[in-house]
């Protein structure tokens, strides 16, 4: 690389298609090197090895340094030289399941842009909220800097393919990607008739590309991706969506349809220092966390921050080693105290009719059924959970955890029933104050239910936890279809600048495809109007604009608040 910079001093950036070590590697060099800074040999790559999952985090510190030489030697050649090169994200989900892992998530800071391969098949879970979350992740790799991501554009992932693919989606896609932080990069070679949509839709993009750069999210809520809880916790490929990416996803589901404004963060950025900015951080199952991260939620929550967390969230070391209670078991006010009881192994009997349409693993994913009941008195039951659910018992079918609240001053808000005879009402949600902070912790995982078996009540729950956690309101309130996607971004570049991203999302024949193989193909938009948008204390803002036609809009004032109607 710096042989070619030398010579043609003219090139300004350097593409690679990934920097990975496909997760152990036994070559003399390597077997030498760990030898020699650890004393050991390298193990056989199992995850449930303590010794394995330990020399990979040695073999991913091994990795960033190799960027980091490339980069130093790079940059004193030509100091505004660019390293990009794709990398291992959510837009190829099946990357995202590479277990263990081929490149640290954390390595695509060192880049200078990482590039995603951006997937909508069937493979990679076109018809889902990943997508959505495959942008908003790359971003936060970059600690919410430069990042591309490529759609492709094909009908279908087996065989591959561009047949009757609709000029509409290739807009589709690159939009969703910029919603999310992402630049919306494309390879221009396209069949014949697809050429001439394609540069349209370019210029579409490069219509809004004042308001696309010089970014970072308005900060509010930041929901935590931890690339180690998802290679050590998960430990397989098979697993690591269920038992894991479930929770994450979920919560980025909710958060989403409820229009809450949240931001993609990770495990490195759990300091008391970076986390100040946020009214609360929610944590999905984040399973491993080292004592620093510990240490530095514990800080944030002391000082006024707000807390939500699920499940086995601190249960495991960096290194997916289990402790004896929770790490932040004074944070939450509660100990671990085990999975829910045995389950029946009954089952039921069904009408014969209802037993034709049945897969013969109908009763294996119909496990782990319990009564979800929210007490009259609980402030989480709010709004349309009123209607929805009142204080009834309801089905939630999920993972759940058993644990023993510690003081009074700890309030259960929800109760988990096992639906076996004999059982009895456990805690499940539990708030407390912790310091200046409050603290919600969920010991059911409605978050992954929400991903892989939903029910609207658990959305709700969810955004109500969040809402009543944080150490203050949205500074954004944003009222629309669940279709409508909605990011909130400030541009510093020319001043100041708040930007309300809206994407339409609505898909006119989604779910009407086998499920397992939806493609999202859109042919059309179905328009949406009056979506209604409040900023609060919005005094210093000057004007209002939709663009990217620069139509003024003409705001309501609402006391302190302004409210701006989008038609």
């Amino acid at each position: 690389l710096c042989e070619i910079l030398e010579q043609h001093p003219e090139v300004d950036a350097y593409s690679f298609d990934g920097l990975h070590y496909a997760g152990v590697c036994y070559c003399q060099h390597c077997r030498a090197a760990y030898r020699a800074d650890t004393g050991e040999e390298i193990p056989d790559p199992d995850l449930n090895n303590p010794a394995f999952r330990r020399y990979q985090h040695w073999a991913d510190r091994k990795m960033e340094d190799v960027v980091r030489k490339v980069q130093k030697r790079l940059k004193a050649i030509k100091p505004d030289v660019a390293l990009v090169t794709w990398t291992t994200n959510a837009g190829r989900f099946g990357h995202f399941l590479s277990i263990p892992r081929n490149m640290p998530a954390r390595m695509n800071l060192l880049l200078d842009a990482p590039d995603q391969e951006f997937w909508l098949d069937e493979t990679n879970r076109g018809a889902t909220i990943i997508p959505a979350f495959a942008n908003a992740y790359i971003w936060a790799t970059t600690n919410h800097r430069v990042a591309f991501s490529e759609p492709y554009l094909m009908s279908h992932g087996n065989p591959y393919g561009k047949d009757s693919f609709p000029p509409h989606e290739i807009e589709r896609r690159m939009m969703l990607a910029l919603t999310y932080g992402a630049a919306p990069s494309i390879a221009v070679a396209q069949p014949p008739q697809m050429q001439e949509a394609l540069y349209a839709i370019m210029d579409q993009v490069q219509r809004r590309k004042e308001w696309l750069t010089h970014k970072k999210p308005e900060p509010w809520a930041a929901i935590v991706m931890s690339d180690n809880t998802r290679n050590f916790y998960g430990r397989a490929a098979g697993l690591v969506e269920e038992r894991y990416l479930a929770s994450v996803l979920g919560t980025f589901r909710a958060c989403v349809e409820e229009h809450l404004p949240v931001a993609v963060i990770n495990d490195w950025n759990l300091t008391a220092e970076e986390l100040a900015k946020y009214a609360v951080v929610i944590l999905p199952n984040t399973a491993c966390l080292d004592d620093r991260q510990i240490a530095g939620l514990r800080e944030y929550v002391e000082n006024g921050g707000g807390l939500v967390a699920t499940l086995d969230t601190s249960l495991f070391d960096e290194f997916g080693s289990p402790r004896e209670n929770f790490g932040l078991a004074e944070v939450f006010g509660v100990d671990y105290a085990g999975p829910p009881t045995a389950e029946t192994t009954e089952t039921p009997e069904l009408d014969v009719n209802f037993a034709k349409a049945l897969g013969p693993d109908y009763f294996e994913k119909r496990k782990s059924i319990f009564d979800f009941r929210l007490p009259s008195e609980s402030p989480l039951l709010a709004g349309k959970l009123k209607t929805y659910i009142a204080d009834q018992p309801v089905t939630f079918k999920g993972p759940a955890i058993r644990v023993r609240p510690k003081g009074e001053e700890v309030r259960s808000e929800t109760l988990l029933r096992p639906r076996t005879s004999g059982a009895a009402e456990f805690p499940a949600i539990v708030r407390r104050d912790f310091g200046k902070g409050r603290v919600i912790y969920l010991g059911c995982g409605l978050d992954a239910a929400y991903y892989l078996y939903s029910y609207p009540y658990q959305r709700i729950v969810l955004a109500n936890a969040i809402r009543a956690a944080a150490a203050k309101a949205p500074p954004i309130e944003i009222e629309a279809p669940m279709c409508v996607h909605t990011t909130v971004m400030r541009q510093s570049k020319k001043g100041e600048r708040l930007v309300v991203h809206l994407y339409n999302n609505i898909n006119t024949t989604a779910h009407h495809a086998y499920p397992v193989d939806d493609v999202p193909l859109r042919e059309e938009t179905v328009p949406i109007h009056d979506i209604r948008v409040r900023f609060r204390g919005t005094q210093r803002i000057k004007s209002f604009y939709l663009e990217p036609d620069h139509t003024p809009l003409e705001p309501q004032r609402d006391g302190d608040d302004t409210v701006d109607l989008v038609k």
